[in-house]
C-alpha cells in the first residue's frame, strides 16, 4: 500500500469514515457497456462555459492538488493501479478573472477494489483539512467536503463531492471566490453525474446488445390490439406544458403499422413535448421501427443512453446552440412509443423530462 498523501488530523474525519464505511452496502456498479472517459458526465449546463477538456497520465493527475507532493501523489495513484484519467473544468464569466468554476475528473482503475481503497485513502488524508464534511441526497456513499483556499483576491470556497462506480472514481468541485457555492446546484450536478456514471455510454457502439434487450421487454407484453390508442398515452398536461394538439390517424409508415396517435404540449411556443405510439401488426414489424429509428438517430446524437425507469429504453441527446433535443424509444408488445422534447437547455430541468418519459412508460401495454 502506498503512503498516505498527508498526515492525519481529526477534525471532519470519523464522519468521513462513517459514510466510507456505510459505501460498502451501496455499491454502485456501471453498466455491462460503460461510458468512455471521454464522454462528459455533465449535460446542458449552460451559462458555464468549458475552459479545459484533457486526457490524465500519471504525471498529470499528480499534479495540481492542494496537498501532498507530486510524487506522493503518483505513488498513491500508481500503488492504487491508476490506470488513466480525464478532467474538465468549466467557468462563469471571464476566465482572465476572478469567476467561479466547475470541475469534473474521473480516474479509473485497474479493479474496483483499487478504486474503493484510493477514494478511503484520499479521504482520509484531506479530511482533516475540511472546514465541513456533508453526504449527498440520492448518491449512497458519496463523500462531501468544503475546503477553503487561499488567494491573492477573495479566498475560494470549494465544496467537493466524490463517489465511486465499479472502477472509476469521480469528483465534481464547485468552486466560488470570496462567498459559498450553490450546495444545492452541486447536488444536482451530482446526482446527474451518478446517473450517467451507472448508465450504459454510447450504445450506438453496441446497439446489437441494446436491441436483443429492448425485443426481450416488447415480447414479455401484450400483443393484442388496442382499440384506443389515447389510452395508453399520458393524457395530463405535463410541467407546466399547455396542450396543443392531439390526433389519431393512419400513418404514412407503411403496410405494417395499422394506425398511431400522438399528443404535443408547449410552453408558449419555447419548448415542445411530444409523444406517440404507433400500433404495429406484429412485434417483428414494431422493433424493426425502432431499430431504423435508432440507427438514424444514433449518428447525429451527442449521447445515447438507457433509461433506468423504462427498461429496454433507448434515450438520444443532442445539444447545439443551447437548444436540447432529446428522444426517448421503447416498444411494448406490437406498439413502439416515442416521446421528443424540443426546446431550451435551461427551459426544462433534464430530470423532469425523465419523469414525463416514466409516467408515459407506467400507461404503456
Amino acid at each position: 500500500m502506498p503512503k498516505p498523501l498527508l498526515p492525519l488530523v481529526d477534525v471532519h474525519c470519523p464522519g468521513a469514515r462513517a459514510i466510507l464505511d456505510e459505501a460498502p452496502a451501496h455499491v454502485a456498479h456501471a453498466s455491462a457497456t460503460p461510458r468512455q472517459l471521454e464522454d462528459s458526465l455533465l449535460r446542458g449546463i449552460s451559462p458555464w462555459h468549458q475552459t479545459g477538456d484533457f486526457a490524465q497520465d500519471l504525471t498529470l493527475a499528480a499534479q495540481n492538488h492542494g496537498g501532498g507532493s507530486e510524487q506522493a501523489w503518483e505513488s498513491a495513484l500508481a500503488g492504487h493501479g491508476f490506470v488513466g484519467g480525464w478532467k474538465r473544468e468549466w467557468s462563469l464569466g471571464d476566465p482572465q478573472f476572478t469567476h467561479d468554476s466547475l470541475m469534473e475528473q474521473v480516474f479509473e482503475f485497474s479493479t474496483a477494489e483499487g478504486a474503493r481503497d484510493f477514494q478511503r485513502s484520499l479521504t482520509e488524508a484531506t479530511c482533516g483539512s475540511s472546514q465541513d464534511l456533508f453526504t449527498v441526497p440520492g448518491i449512497p456513499g458519496a463523500v462531501g467536503m468544503r475546503f477553503v483556499f487561499e488567494e491573492s483576491g477573495p479566498d475560494r470556497v470549494s465544496d467537493q463531492v466524490s463517489f465511486v462506480v465499479d472502477k472509476r472514481r469521480f469528483v465534481l468541485v464547485l468552486g466560488e471566490p470570496g462567498g459559498e457555492p450553490d450546495r444545492q446546484q452541486l447536488f444536482h450536478l451530482a446526482r446527474q453525474a451518478y446517473d450517467n456514471a451507472t448508465r450504459p455510454g454510447n450504445l450506438c457502439r453496441v446497439l446489437p446488445g441494446a436491441f436483443a434487450e429492448m425485443a426481450a421487454f416488447a415480447r414479455s407484453a401484450s400483443r393484442d390490439p388496442i382499440a384506443d390508442l389515447s389510452e395508453v398515452i399520458v393524457s395530463d398536461a405535463p410541467l407546466g406544458f399547455d396542450l396543443r394538439m392531439q390526433r389519431k390517424d393512419r400513418l404514412v409508415a407503411g403496410p405494417r403499422v395499422t394506425r398511431g396517435y400522438e399528443r404535443e404540449w408547449d410552453v408558449e411556443g419555447n419548448a415542445s413535448l411530444t409523444e406517440h405510439v404507433a400500433q404495429h401488426r406484429t412485434v417483428k414489424s414494431a422493433l424493426a421501427r425502432l431499430r431504423s429509428t435508432s440507427t438514424n438517430m444514433c449518428n447525429g446524437s451527442d449521447s445515447v443512453t438507457m433509461l433506468h425507469e423504462i427498461p429496454g429504453s433507448l434515450m438520444f441527446t443532442s445539444i447545439q446552440d443551447n437548444t436540447l433535443a432529446r428522444m426517448v424509444l421503447f416498444a411494448r408488445g406490437t406498439r413502439t412509443y416515442e416521446i421528443t422534447y424540443y426546446g431550451g437547455v435551461t427551459d426544462v430541468p433534464l430530470e423532469h423530462l425523465e419523469a414525463f418519459a416514466a409516467s408515459a412508460h407506467e400507461r404503456a401495454r
